[in-house]
């Protein structure tokens, strides 16, 4: 990689977690957990009908293999800063989000490797293996999610003096 991906994009990243954090309360997480409905819908539909979507599209338009590996790697890709920042724009549930964030990127772990192999088994013409780094993986979303989601929660609800309200 380039200094640009490998210093500034998570640089720039963590910042915006950290205003994420910021963005929420701690009660909108314990909400969360106490109706955890919209997280559980939000998981199934990010691990099932997002890959079932990918797949009936490529087999649907008849698109070939490689095309169709394409978009199932895209829908087995966990959400990201951009799907917060988005749902602070238009004043959605940052916590939902986040925690959705958080936990379709630890899915991933098992899922990407999991769901790619067994179509590229089942595929005729393409041939490799998923392998991934999961320390590095695991230390990406403490670095680039957590700790700075975390961080700007905790400066929030114990310091509010200090953040400004968008």
């Amino acid at each position: 990689m380039n200094f640009f991906g490998e210093t500034v994009l998570p640089i720039v990243l963590f910042v915006i977690m950290v205003g994420i954090g910021l963005s929420t309360k701690l009660v909108d997480f314990k909400s969360l957990i106490k109706f955890p409905k919209a997280a559980i819908l939000g998981i199934i539909s990010q691990l099932m009908l997002l890959p079932i979507l990918a797949l009936s599209i490529g087999w649907l338009f008849n698109y070939g293999n490689e095309v169709t590996l394409g978009l199932l790697v895209l829908s087995l890709c966990p959400s990201g800063t951009g799907s917060n920042i988005i749902t602070k724009m238009v004043n959605g549930n940052l916590a939902l989000s986040v925690s959705l964030t958080t936990i379709s990127n630890f899915k991933s772990l098992f899922t990407f490797p999991l769901i790619l192999n067994w179509y590229l088994i089942d595929s005729e013409g393409i041939s490799s293996s998923i392998q991934l780094d999961y320390i590095e993986i695991i230390t990406q979303i403490f670095c680039l999610t957590i700790i700075p989601t975390v961080l700007g929660l905790f400066v929030g609800e114990n310091y509010p003096a200090l953040v400004i309200k968008s």
